[in-house]
């Protein structure tokens, strides 16, 4: 069962901020949507995680419309981490993670729901941060709490998933020093292995040409280009795109855009 978003469209007051796009996320594969500020990449996985409604087009789990499915039925499928995640409350970093286990019916003090929200929190490395109150971590502690929120809602305990599961997550790294940019992302590539469908909305090349199995380029809210890294982030295209000058060298597998402005 594909996650897929077909001829979109999103507007805002008389502003179309996306259109025409189509889009699908498989299981067992890491997509990274990347684009210049303003490309529409963000409105594109509200559309697609449900948090907006577009103005054209549908949004399909498998076979189904979106907005077909119970909000309990979605929140079993797909965990939606949004750019910004600031608590208005002081939840400590472990408050946070079991909200995720919230459409399961989990309550708090569940042993189940502790016993995954501690797993989530040490596959982020945020075990130490349990008790911290959420407000008072730095903004890449928080980034990991919230993702760690997110694993816990998408949670399996089995090594290939029996059902697809879907995270959509923007800007997952921002906010993360080098280390835990690539600890991060070698742990969503382990869930896309265990058959999690996985989109994620990165502004580092170099990251997203690393660990991502499909590329999707956005320019003008539309999708311009679409494939595996080494085919659609070439030099001419980068340097097309950002109106900057990009060199892409190879090393090994992986392919490296560089600015070779000087």
């Amino acid at each position: 069962m594909t996650l897929r978003m077909e001829n979109i469209g999103f507007k805002v007051g008389k502003k179309q901020l996306i259109k025409n796009v189509s889009l699908t996320v498989n299981p067992g594969e890491l997509a990274v949507i990347i684009g210049p500020n303003g490309a529409g990449k963000s409105t594109a996985l509200g559309v697609l995680s449900g948090d907006l409604l577009p103005s054209s087009g549908t949004v399909y789990f498998g076979k189904m419309p979106h907005n077909s499915l119970t909000f309990q039925e979605q929140a079993t499928i797909r965990g939606v981490l949004p750019q910004l995640s600031n608590a208005s409350f002081a939840f400590t970093a472990l408050d946070i993670v079991l909200m995720g286990r919230i459409p399961h019916g989990e309550a708090p003090e569940c042993k189940n729901a502790l016993r995954i929200a501690r797993e989530a929190m040490e596959q982020t490395d945020t075990v130490a941060l349990m008790e911290q109150d959420i407000s008072t971590l730095s903004g890449g502690e928080r980034q990991r709490v919230n993702l760690a929120r997110v694993l816990a809602q998408m949670w399996s305990d089995q090594a290939t998933l029996p059902a697809p599961k879907y995270l959509l997550l923007d800007e997952p790294i921002s906010a993360l020093d080098p280390k835990h940019q690539v600890n991060i992302l070698s742990l969503l590539k382990s869930y896309a292995k265990r058959g999690y469908g996985i989109v994620a909305v990165l502004h580092d090349m170099a990251m997203a040409s690393m660990f991502a199995d499909k590329i999707h380029i956005m320019q003008h809210g539309m999708v311009a280009y679409s494939g595996k890294p080494a085919k659609v982030m070439t030099s001419s295209i980068l340097s097309d795109i950002w109106q900057l000058e990009y060199s892409v060298h190879r090393f090994g597998n992986s392919i490296m855009p560089i600015v070779a402005c000087v």
